[in-house]
């Protein structure tokens, strides 16, 4: 896979709108706040 589907599944980048997140790579998807409570 490409460096930004990496970063998204490892949970770097919002699985929404591809923004970095807080720098912090949990091991899974997730969404920043904006697309949390979209």
């Amino acid at each position: 896979m490409g460096d930004i589907a990496d970063a998204t599944i490892d949970g770097l980048l919002c699985e929404g709108c591809a923004e970095l997140i807080d720098g912090d790579s949990p091991g899974y998807p997730r969404r920043c706040g904006d697309c949390e409570h979209a």
